[in-house]
């Protein structure tokens, strides 16, 4: 999963079209904790990257996961755009 700890879609599309009015995407917007959630799941190997160097650690982790799924949450910067974007 890739989080950037907000609405990230939407809020581009209220940056580029309703004149920054970020209604419900950034101000007063909160994920929950993604991990207990997996982990509620049943998923069985759970990570959180937040850095270069947690990306790197994370292969050696690779090698000791249990069987059964994975999940991944990668912390991107909340500046990021959703590139290519279609536009009609």
């Amino acid at each position: 999963m890739i989080n950037n700890g907000q609405h990230g879609m939407v809020a581009q599309f209220q940056d580029e079209n309703m004149n920054g009015r970020l209604t419900g995407t950034r101000e007063g917007f909160s994920n929950p904790n993604f991990q207990e959630l997996a982990r509620a799941y049943g998923f069985l190997n759970v990570h959180k990257i937040e850095s270069e160097s947690e990306l790197l650690e994370l292969s050696t982790a690779v090698k000791k996961w249990k069987e059964g799924p994975a999940f991944l949450e990668f912390i991107i910067d909340s500046r990021a755009k959703a590139l290519p974007k279609n536009s009609f």
